[in-house]
């Protein structure tokens, strides 16, 4: 489980690597979708913010990298008090979803 920290009103960026279970080798994202979805808690629909590419995610191809940048626009609805979000990030390669990274923010 990945742990992101930041402070509400802040814009900060997290570089994330997407890896193959099987191989454990970096992933080429050239040819797949990136998202990142957070929610108050794992068992709720309504999704807070979410990340894509062009909007908050930066591929570096190849690499299996990519720059996820949250502000302070995407915890503006979160309530005001410390709170845990939950996040997943999805990458979708040839029609198939994989959950490679889920964790807390």
């Amino acid at each position: 489980m990945s742990e992101i920290e930041i402070v509400r009103g802040d814009t900060r960026t997290y570089r994330i690597t997407i890896t193959d279970k099987t191989t454990g080798l970096a992933k080429d994202l050239t040819n797949g979708v990136l998202t990142l979805s957070a929610k108050l808690r794992l068992a709720d629909e309504d999704v807070l913010f979410t990340k894509t590419v062009g909007s908050g995610i930066i591929y570096e191809d190849e690499t299996g990298e990519a720059l996820v940048q949250i502000t302070g626009d995407d915890l503006a609805t979160v309530p005001n008090r410390y709170t845990t979000l939950v996040f997943d990030v999805q990458f979708t390669e040839d029609g198939a979803p994989a959950t490679p990274i889920e964790g807390v923010i």
